[in-house]
């Protein structure tokens, strides 16, 4: 969640979205084999490797494995240098999806491990305030000493005793 998602890879993951269909299967299968494979990263990024030589590979690697639309939108990408960009548009594409089906993201950070009822009541309480449904990413984190923090998109709502005692440090000097 910490993906800082550039303006082009909004305005890729917006045409793709646009399309009306969902293509997350493929767009996952995507990504595994360009985080897998730095020989596939190199070769495309490569500008010396002629375009319908990087054409033919993505042919043969995905064809038939994925949508033509989403064939057709890694060859763009392929051929306007934006391959490098496909975490980040690959993370704005699942914003929308999400947004579209009223689903959340939410990073939320204790002191300590949390019990099922207290998490149960956090996200419903979360879920009625945006009137979204929560996903929720659990994180630990032993410096904030006491409370939550949550990261919702780039909001974060900071309760933790290490930021009141921080607030009230800078407010002395």
């Amino acid at each position: 969640m910490d993906n800082i998602i550039t303006y082009s890879a909004q305005n890729y993951a917006e045409a793709l979205f646009e399309s009306g269909q969902t293509f997350s299967s493929d767009l996952e299968l995507i990504s595994t084999v360009m985080t897998t494979s730095a020989d596939f990263m190199h070769i495309m990024s490569n500008p010396a490797i002629d375009l319908n030589v990087k054409y033919s590979i993505l042919d043969e690697i995905f064809k038939d494995k994925i949508d033509e639309k989403v064939l057709q939108f890694v060859k763009i990408l392929t051929e306007k240098n934006r391959l490098g960009e496909f975490e980040q548009i690959l993370a704005a594409y699942k914003e929308k999806v999400n947004d579209e089906n009223g689903v959340k993201l939410v990073e939320i950070t204790s002191a300590i491990e949390l019990n099922e009822d207290f998490k149960t009541k956090i996200l419903n309480k979360l879920s009625e305030k945006l009137n979204k449904k929560i996903v929720p990413e659990w994180k630990i984190d032993r410096e904030i000493i006491s409370g939550l923090v949550f990261k919702i998109g780039d909001d974060v709502v900071d309760t933790s005793i290490r930021n009141k005692v921080e607030s009230i440090g800078k407010n002395i000097i």
